[in-house]
């Protein structure tokens, strides 16, 4: 849902902004979205860290 809402704003704003507007918020959330799915991805791979981390504490314990 909030993505069809994005794209509703894209297509009004491009309707009455200039080409240069639009083309500029395109790019600021593309930018947002990247960088969101960036943040995701770190997440799992620290997450995954952490557990591999801990299998071997545990295997190391006498």
């Amino acid at each position: 849902m909030p993505l069809l809402i994005i794209h509703a704003v894209i297509a009004f704003a491009s309707l009455i902004t200039p080409q240069r507007a639009t083309a500029s918020i395109q790019r600021i959330l593309t930018s947002i979205a990247i960088t969101r799915a960036y943040a995701r991805w770190l997440a799992v791979v620290a997450s995954a860290n952490l557990m591999s981390d801990l299998e071997t504490f545990d295997d190391e314990r006498p």
